[in-house]
């Protein structure tokens, strides 16, 4: 029997690998997938969930640099577990290590039709679960003051919002918390997800997710279910501002409000803030001019009601000078009927005093006796001195006992 050896047998296929000397385009999902200076990665073919092909792959760090040149930052999101990629690969076979394949390039816009599908598949999939229109039925603030943004400071586009936030021409001032993530790459989705899981919907208005410019492949995570799941039930308003003009993410699409880019984000928050001060400014014209009438008004009634009172009070004047004149006349006619009566009453009085005047009484005849020169009220005694006072004469008299007969 002809045998060979295992290092025969895998020398002769690496002859008959080498032969081939040729390049071929596969179609082939990214399964495990580590970078360094050389990127390793095994790639397979699924039915399903059933994996039906498998092979190492590697892309060399000087093609890599060629191809990371080619593709700039989308590169990163290619190469990441369960990416599906058209690559260009020559078949290699080691006696030790077996077959592998060396990618020579990649082909975007296939993974991009793919990535599409997948897109459509994550807005149908949301649609079923009633979260498209989740975010809408919240309310946003007249005036978004507490902001919370999750974003890369190293993102340009942070950069061009918090420009436009905090420079605007309005003076309007802005809280703005920052929520460090990064937003492109393997890492993008689960540091989108911790970020948004850090925000405590009572201590802000909205959020505000900032991307910069970038192709499709560099705003892929942005279509990431599990975000727009999240994004979705959310129970405070969700604004995004992700660098692009034509499509939009998914992201964009169960978000509250979706902006082209940061600037037009901060530009709408801007506009909020100026038309609730015009609105108030225009309410506060209206109060003012309202006032203003009303004070005019009131003006004219406070003259007026002035001017009445005023003729009111001369006419009340001259009604009392006309009564305390007429009670003048009264009082004077009064006070000389009281004079003259009074006067009848003093005549009267002084002929009765006159006539009682202890001369005239003596002259009429009478006498007046005193004792001690005071008019004598009590029994006289034998003996007392009396004065007996006539019209004409004053006499001096002793009592005496004087005898009755019988």
């Amino acid at each position: 029997m002809k045998y060979f050896t295992l290092l025969q047998l895998n020398k002769s296929v690496q002859k008959l690998v080498h032969g081939i000397n040729k390049d071929f385009w596969i179609t082939a999902e990214i399964s495990n997938v580590q970078v360094n200076d050389h990127c390793y990665m095994e790639l397979v073919q699924k039915e399903g969930e059933r994996i039906v092909a498998k092979s190492r792959a590697m892309i060399w760090a000087s093609q890599l640099a060629v191809i990371g040149v080619k593709l700039g930052e989308s590169l990163d999101t290619l190469l990441k577990n369960g990416t599906k990629l058209l690559l260009q690969v020559r078949v290699t076979f080691h006696e030790i290590h077996g077959m592998s394949l060396v990618v020579a390039d990649i082909d975007p816009s296939y993974t991009i039709g793919e990535l599409e599908l997948k897109r459509l598949e994550t807005i149908r999939q949301l649609e079923e679960q009633g979260l498209i229109d989740l975010q809408k039925s919240h309310s946003l603030p007249a005036v978004i003051q507490r902001i919370a943004i999750v974003s890369s400071k190293d993102a340009a586009g942070f950069t061009d919002f918090m420009n436009q936030l905090t420079l605007n021409d309005f003076g309007y001032r802005f809280s703005c918390t920052f929520f460090q993530s990064a937003v492109q790459g393997e890492k993008a989705e689960k540091e989108i997800l911790m970020q948004l899981g850090k925000i405590n919907p009572d201590h802000f208005d909205v959020v505000i997710l900032i991307r910069g410019g970038g192709s499709k492949l560099d705003l892929e995570v942005f279509n990431s279910y599990v975000i727009s799941e999240f994004i979705a039930n959310m129970d405070i308003p969700v604004i995004t501002g992700i660098g692009h003009q034509r499509d939009e993410t998914v992201c964009d699409i169960v978000a509250h409000t979706a902006m082209k880019t940061p600037t037009a984000a901060a530009e709408f928050i801007i506009q909020r803030a100026l038309i609730f001060e015009t609105r108030i400014s225009s309410v506060f014209e209206n109060i003012l001019g309202q006032a203003n009438g009303i004070l005019h008004r009131q003006k004219i009634e406070i003259q007026e009601f002035k001017s009445t009172i005023s003729r009111s009070v001369i006419n009340k004047i001259h009604q009392e000078k006309l009564t305390i004149s007429n009670a003048k006349l009264l009082m004077t006619k009064n006070l000389q009927f009281i004079f003259e009566r009074n006067k009848a009453k003093v005549k009267q009085l002084s002929r009765q005093i006159a006539n009682l005047d202890p001369q005239k009484v003596l002259e009429r005849g009478y006498s007046l006796t005193l004792r001690n020169g005071q008019i004598i009220k009590e029994e006289i005694k034998v003996g007392d001195s009396i004065t007996t006072i006539t019209a004409t004469k004053v006499i001096e008299s002793t009592v005496k006992q004087v005898k009755t007969k019988k």
